[in-house]
């Protein structure tokens, strides 16, 4: 029973946020809702026959790593059974997490031999922010951070595995990695380290020797491998183009001409507010001063928690210092970096070895952990957090009324200029995708349907107007002519 009830905390962990996916049905702004098209125009190019599938697997969106929508189109028809597309698509970062939360469990078990220690991990894994925040969505940083926890997981237990298993297991996570996302290699420096250690140890050791389990696993790489190779060689300039845009922001980027080291601190103060919360920052500062104060008593034995304490600190700096060379202050790229970051906790932890401390910890972060999901629910408020949650979504129902209003006014296919002040980033891939979703969600033929070209549309919500009055800026949107604007779904003709 004591083996078991560790995995029943992951799933209990996991509940509100499956909670959440089911009771929302907002369209939510953003790279999610182009990722669930793509999913569901590639499922259904499966019944336009296999050339058609197999150039739409390659070319359907170029300028990105592709295994979500590549999964996703898989999860599709699971929503045409349950009657929500959307909501299996969501589910399916939720079976991720779940992978993420019980690997990032055996690690934290490996390195510390403290069972209280590798359940607080998982909490303040579950706890995070940015966690809260993109796993009951459809982004891909919840696949990277499985792909972090799977290459953890293998470097750790390293001596577990044959010299020849821990070579493939470890180049098919990081291929699978590159497949979610270019710069996965730059993620997974210090796992990659301490596999190599293991491997260059056991090579003055051992032969290698290959049984048939290996074979099977080498076949699975070579297909892996060929697919990457396949993908990238086809995309290598989109993707080259997209990875030039996103290491640059838009001109509105607090960081644009920023210095170098404002950057850094940027990305610094970002990785603890996408990790923690006041409180538990308030915490994290007492436990350091705590340590400073009790330096000369404390013994800092040489083994794997040094080790692995060490390496996830100068991984963070690695990661850090190449993001501050940009201008991205995409933030949301830290989730997959957090793991590095609760070992260092969970470190301090163990070097103090005060189990009352570790207790309070767990409490700190259970307090966390149920104060986001609060403001998830849009129960609690919201403090400073954040660009990538549900708030400032599209409600479903609004959208298709919204839609129908556009038909019955004849405005699809028209070169009419709409303006919308209530209604968030209504976007053309917002229409297809609730059309594409309706089709499936209520027995339509299985093709991809005809989007007609919608109509000039802006959103007010979403110009930026720097240094602008309230009067120019009315003044510079009626200057551009617009034959409609929408407030609370009531189109208002000029």
């Amino acid at each position: 029973m004591k083996k078991i009830w560790p995995y029943v905390l992951f799933f209990l962990l996991m509940i509100p946020s499956m909670i959440w996916i089911v009771l929302n049905e907002s369209l939510t702004v953003g790279d999610p809702i182009v990722y669930k098209v793509v999913s569901i125009k590639l499922y259904l190019l499966l019944g336009e026959g296999f050339d058609m599938w197999k150039m739409g697997m390659l070319q359907i969106l170029p300028a990105k790593a592709p295994l979500l929508w590549w999964i996703g189109q898989f999860i599709v028809p699971i929503g045409e059974v349950i009657g929500s597309v959307d909501v299996a698509l969501r589910l399916l970062n939720i079976v991720v997490s779940l992978l993420s939360l019980w690997l990032f469990y055996l690690v934290t078990l490996r390195v510390f031999s403290d069972i209280l220690l590798a359940i607080l991990s998982c909490v303040a894994l579950a706890a995070a922010p940015m966690f809260i925040t993109l796993v009951p969505q459809f982004w891909t940083e919840p696949l990277q951070l499985l792909v972090v926890c799977t290459s953890l997981y293998l470097s750790v237990h390293a001596q577990e595995f044959s010299a020849v298993r821990l070579v493939l297991w470890f180049a098919l996570v990081l291929l699978s990695g590159v497949l979610v996302k270019a710069s996965m290699p730059l993620m997974l420096v210090f796992p990659a380290a301490l596999a190599a250690y293991h491997l260059i140890h056991r090579f003055q050791k051992s032969q290698f020797t290959f049984n048939k389990t290996d074979w099977f696993i080498l076949s699975v790489l070579s297909v892996v491998t060929g697919v990457t190779v396949w993908w990238y060689s086809f995309n290598l300039g989109p993707m080259h183009e997209f990875i030039q845009h996103a290491s640059q922001s838009d001109n509105y980027s607090s960081l644009l001409g920023a210095g170098y080291f404002t950057k850094f601190a940027f990305w610094c103060s970002k990785l603890l507010f996408t990790s923690t919360s006041v409180l538990t920052a308030a915490f994290l500062l007492f436990v350091v001063l705590f340590i400073l104060l009790r330096l000369p008593n404390i013994q800092v034995l040489h083994g794997v928690p040094s080790v692995v304490a060490l390496g996830s600190a100068l991984q963070l700096l690695v990661f850090i210092v190449v993001s501050s060379f940009t201008d991205n202050q995409d933030y949301r790229y830290l989730l997959p970096m957090i793991p590095y970051f609760i070992l260092l906790i969970c470190y301090a932890l163990w070097v103090l070895k005060i189990k009352n401390l570790t207790r309070v910890a767990l409490l700190v972060f259970s307090i966390q952990l149920v104060y986001f999901h609060l403001v998830q629910f849009g129960i609690a408020r919201r403090y400073l957090y954040s660009k990538y949650n549900s708030v400032g979504s599209i409600p479903s129902d609004e959208l298709g009324q919204t839609i129908q209003q556009m038909k019955d006014l004849n405005l699809f296919g028209s070169s009419r200029v709409i303006y919308f002040a209530t209604l968030p980033a209504f976007q053309a891939i917002n229409v297809e995708y609730y059309l594409l979703r309706s089709k499936l969600e209520h027995g339509g033929p299985t093709h991809v349907p005809e989007l007609h070209d919608l109509p000039v549309v802006y959103d007010l919500a979403t110009i930026e107007t720097p240094g602008l009055s309230q009067e120019q800026f009315w003044r510079q949107v009626i200057e551009t002519a617009p034959d409609f604007i929408v407030v609370h779904q009531e189109f208002h003709e000029m």
